[in-house]
């Protein structure tokens, strides 16, 4: 329904072998013809940039003013969807695109080192649903995308999922039992959890991907408090954050 300026086309007779006329369309996507009746063929030379060369059409000229329409498809763009996590590339994470309401499957693609794969696609909404994340993420959710004429790139937010790791408290190599230690966010100003060692000086923590601090809030007698400590959790992989905690 939408105008296409600047197409040109060649007016022929009806065998499409002999050019009568070579026209460029306005704004309006129209030019004008004058001919005697009978059938005629219009071949496209040229379309703009996001279009496709449109089918060779023949038309037929009566008694009176007629109108030929011809429906220029739109050329496929070429883009990427790109999967990152906290901006770090997520790699080898397997997608399918399918239509508008992710019901029908077009291509399955995995994610390269750059966290990305090609996508060349029609002018349209379309939506991207990951089938498989690797270790240390979760799923995310359908991402719907435009693609319109030119380039495009769809974003994937890849969450990470939570490691499982251990706070152990030891005194020269011996466990300490019974301490207690908040487990907080990077600058140490947020609570997330309170625990106590156990028999063995330890006690377990999930945590996603960041950077804590592990407070001691209490520790048994003869012993004293050590000092605030920081430490990263990575994606995927298991961790131990081992605290000394002074006499």
């Amino acid at each position: 329904g939408v105008p296409v300026a600047g197409a040109v086309f060649e007016v022929r007779n009806a065998t499409c072998s002999t050019v009568f006329s070579r026209m460029r369309t306005g704004a309006d996507g129209a030019f004008p013809v004058t001919a005697f009746p009978g059938t005629y063929c219009l071949v496209a030379v040229s379309v703009p940039s996001g279009y496709a060369l449109p089918a060779t059409q023949t038309f037929a000229v009566g008694a009176g003013a007629f109108t030929a329409r011809v429906e220029v498809p739109a050329a496929a763009s070429s883009g990427r969807v790109v999967a990152s996590s906290g901006g770090v590339p997520v790699a080898g994470a397997v997608f399918e695109v399918r239509n508008a309401t992710c019901s029908t499957v077009f291509s399955r693609m995995r994610t390269g080192a750059d966290g990305s794969f090609p996508v060349t696609a029609f002018p349209g909404t379309y939506c991207a649903v990951a089938v498989s994340v690797p270790a240390g993420f979760t799923l995310p959710g359908p991402l719907t995308f435009a693609v319109g004429a030119g380039g495009f790139t769809a974003r994937v937010e890849v969450p990470a999922a939570a490691s499982s790791g251990r706070l152990v408290a030891t005194s020269g190599g011996a466990p300490v039992v019974g301490a207690v230690f908040e487990i907080r966010n990077a600058t140490c100003s947020t609570v997330f959890s309170r625990m106590r060692t156990a028999a063995d000086g330890s006690f377990p923590i999930s945590a996603f991907p960041g950077t804590y601090c592990a407070v001691a809030v209490a520790v048994p007698a003869g012993f004293t408090l050590p000092g605030p400590q920081t430490f990263t959790v990575a994606p995927g992989a298991s961790f131990t954050v081992g605290v000394e905690v002074p006499r």
